[in-house]
């Protein structure tokens, strides 16, 4: 391979993972705001960040399920 082969795969493969990345998060964000519908954006405009707010919410339903499984 030549290195500008090299260079050529090893940006693609970077594109590849951060689409994979965004794409993970934006599952995710969409998740909360569907099971928590309004509470969601409660929530993250009480927050300093919509990271914080979703961090907190996946808490909340971590909770929630230890609770079921007792």
């Amino acid at each position: 391979m030549t290195p500008t082969q090299i260079v050529i795969l090893v940006v693609a493969i970077v594109v590849i993972l951060v689409l994979i990345v965004v794409a993970v998060i934006a599952s995710r964000r969409r998740a909360l705001r569907q099971k928590f519908g309004p509470e969601y954006d409660r929530t993250v405009a009480e927050r300093d960040s919509r990271l914080d707010a979703e961090r907190e919410l996946r808490w909340r339903q971590l909770a929630e399920n230890r609770i079921d499984l007792t």
